[in-house]
């Protein structure tokens, strides 16, 4: 990242409020790293009271460059007014609504990513609502059929926190562009003026060239998300006529490119024996996985305590939680998750042969498998690390943690750990 040029383009039409928010937060994050960085406003033709905080922020706070239009020209023709101004003088746009703010890892995050190799062309971040750990969007997968968000009404803390994942567009809300992209692939299409899929149609082109669209949950934004757009009346309309112009262009070459992976499914293998004391808390805590790409294979190894009663109670409420966020629509965006837990019982043979007989249970889309056993209790990011060193180091196969022994009642022992 050492002496790398960021020209941040933020878009404003009225809501000055909102803007000063974002434009705060650019400079406290960006200055708190050190960063070489300029930034371009396009008023899009707010009324001058908005025009005149802007400037008054320019003089007092910041000295920002200011791009006036006499009339509101729409999201994609001025982000590519400002994407052209900056192109001969930076190495990447970040692309930000003035509605959105970032956060302390936002763009050096983001950077990172994009440097990371040479075939990223756009990174993108994780989408999040004001005031809460409620994620609203973290760009667009095609799985099985359908335009998916794979996180998409998920809180923060159930989403993986460092794995970075390929996508087939990301939220024009905050995006950074390597600024070469720019210079050899061109702006937006100004042909879905005034907004929605603009970033859509320039991702799928990136990637039709061969490069890469990525990922990346370090990056936290807090997008409010639709405050220019719900003044101005036809949005709706507008909406669902530029999503009919990137299925016409696009949608015969995603079907015939799926995804092959995104995240790696990964089976957790759990035999169970008498575990009525502990495989609750043990379950809980695999329901609280930032990774969340698994489904639970419980064996029963002959169980005569309420085991099998637990286990089919959370197998309910596994359901229930996956089926009611499934049914839940955004737009031509759906979420699709299988997450839950199959439960077998058999006749106690011990932990080896309980484990072994899971495997022909094992679902053919696994890539991996975990063990867990009925008294374990894992941290939050345990799968997510294991799956990230594991496609981090092609070479090996296995990976193992340290064992903290803990009492019946979740307390940690002083003896030792493994």
């Amino acid at each position: 990242m050492k002496n790398k040029h960021i020209s941040v383009i933020i878009l404003q039409y009225n809501h000055s409020n909102y803007t000063l928010d974002c434009l705060r937060s650019v400079k406290k994050w960006f200055n708190a790293y050190n960063l070489t960085y300029d930034i371009v406003l396009i008023d899009n033709g707010s009324d001058q009271e908005h025009k005149d905080a802007i400037i008054e922020f320019q003089h007092k706070e910041l000295p920002i460059s200011i791009l006036f239009n006499e009339t509101n020209t729409g999201f994609g023709p001025a982000m590519n007014q400002g994407m052209n101004s900056v192109k001969d003088r930076c190495d990447f746009v970040l692309l930000l609504n003035n509605d959105a703010c970032v956060t302390r890892a936002t763009i050096f995050s983001m950077v990172q990513c994009a440097e990371s190799d040479e075939k990223i062309a756009v990174v993108g971040a994780k989408i999040l609502k004001p005031n809460s750990t409620f994620v609203h969007h973290t760009g667009v997968t095609f799985e099985k059929g359908e335009i998916v968000d794979r996180y998409i009404r998920s809180f923060d803390s159930v989403t993986p926190k460092y794995f970075q994942e390929e996508r087939l567009w990301i939220n024009g809300c905050c995006m950074l562009i390597k600024t070469s992209i720019i210079k050899q692939f061109g702006v937006f299409d100004d042909e879905f003026a005034p907004a929605y899929f603009e970033e859509a149609d320039y991702c799928i082109r990136l990637r039709k060239a061969g490069y890469r669209i990525i990922y990346n949950p370090l990056a936290k934004v807090y997008h409010h998300q639709r405050i220019t757009s719900s003044a101005i009346t036809g949005m709706n309309e507008i909406f669902y006529k530029n999503w009919e112009k990137l299925n016409e262009r696009h949608s015969q070459w995603w079907i015939n490119n799926p995804f092959k992976e995104v995240t790696p499914r990964v089976n957790i293998i759990m035999p169970a024996y008498n575990a009525e004391k502990t495989i609750e808390r043990t379950l809980q805590s695999i329901e609280k996985q930032t990774y969340q790409d698994f489904k639970i294979i419980v064996v029963d190894d002959g169980s005569t305590d309420k085991t099998e009663e637990i286990v089919k109670n959370y197998q309910e409420l596994f359901k229930s939680k996956y089926q009611d966020r499934n049914s839940q629509e955004a737009g031509p965006v759906h979420l699709e998750r299988d997450n839950g837990i199959m439960y077998i019982k058999i006749k106690n043979s011990g932990q080896s042969n309980a484990r072994n007989a899971a495997i022909s249970f094992i679902e053919p889309n696994c890539k991996y498998i975990a063990y867990c056993d009925a008294d374990d209790i894992w941290r939050p990011e345990h799968l997510e690390q294991m799956i990230m060193f594991l496609e981090n180091n092609k070479d090996y196969s296995l990976v193992c943690h340290k064992v903290n022994p803990i009492n019946e009642k979740g307390e940690p022992l002083e003896s030792f750990g493994i």
